[in-house]
């Protein structure tokens, strides 16, 4: 919210957020060398038609509007939306910035890089091909990360068949008070504590018959678990616009993307751009484009 984003010194106390009008760029791309057919199947599942994989390029479609196998949605009403690019760097010089005299954010970006190499070793081992020197991969390596510490309430990925070894090779390398399950294809990591509030927001909807912290995550997952992911809002297909978190020196580095909704999407792309800065060690921005 923008009391955190103040706090990290990502927005100054006041201070509008003025997007820049900014047009789609046809012939944004991101590097897939290295990944199998299974992981590139992955990145379609994940991003649908928005991504069309040709070679070892992975091509940004931008606003295609559809899910794997479902129709298009509906345009916003609001179809004056435009595009924001706000800058959250990682180097030294801003992580001394925005650190408390307690050092809260180096130990943080300390603790998403152990955890972050923990997920990097596991995925070697088990995973053929998987090239975690991708950026791509990297922004995966850093929502697990995330995930695991608890600013991301839930980390969620089509692991597909290597999700149960996934699972058994975690075993003992993360905290205790990680959980780490594999279901319907994909791997779940979360902190009950970091999911829970959520779901007490709105019980009706994630616990009708008072399920419990996994069988609610499971019973909306994948269909409609994005806020659990922190987007801001339940379904891919409710959002009105696109997120893409990148380099900031090179738009192609695609680090990770999420369909959120307009009057929140700043909001919650701040918090994943945040992450995978922190992790990687690199300027990372995030963009945001109407569907």
């Amino acid at each position: 919210d923008r009391e955190d984003a103040e706090k990290w010194g990502l927005l100054s106390p006041g201070e509008k957020i003025t997007p820049n009008a900014q047009e789609f760029d046809d012939s944004l791309a991101a590097s897939v060398q290295g990944l199998d057919d299974q992981m590139r199947g992955a990145l379609k599942k994940i991003f649908g038609d928005q991504v069309k994989i040709e070679g070892d390029t992975a091509i940004w479609q931008g606003n295609t509007g559809a899910m794997p196998g479902l129709p298009p949605p509906e345009p916003p009403l609001d179809d004056t939306v435009k595009t924001g690019n706000s800058r959250i760097t990682s180097d030294e010089n801003d992580l001394q910035s925005l650190q408390s005299q307690d050092g809260a954010v180096e130990r943080e970006a300390t603790e998403l890089r152990r955890l972050g190499e923990i997920a990097k070793g596991v995925f070697g081992e088990i995973v053929e091909g998987w090239d975690a020197d991708n950026d791509l991969a990297r922004g995966v390596q850093a929502q697990f990360a995330a995930g695991c510490l608890g600013s991301k309430p839930l980390y969620f990925d089509p692991w597909g068949s290597y999700s149960e070894e996934i699972v058994r090779a975690l075993a003992g390398k993360l905290p205790e008070d990680v959980e780490v399950r594999a279901a319907k294809d994909h791997l779940f990591i979360y902190r009950p504590e970091a999911i829970d509030p959520i779901l007490e927001r709105d019980p009706k909807f994630y616990r009708p018959n008072g399920e419990d912290t996994w069988a609610a995550i499971e019973r909306v997952s994948p269909a409609e678990n994005g806020e659990l992911l922190g987007y801001g809002c339940r379904s891919m297909m409710e959002g009105d616009v696109s997120v893409r978190i990148h380099a900031e020196d090179d738009p192609s580095r695609l680090f990770a993307g999420f369909f959120a909704h307009a009057e929140t999407a700043e909001e919650w792309a701040a918090q994943r751009a945040r992450e995978i800065a922190l992790y990687t060690g690199e300027s990372v921005v995030y963009t945001i484009y109407p569907r």
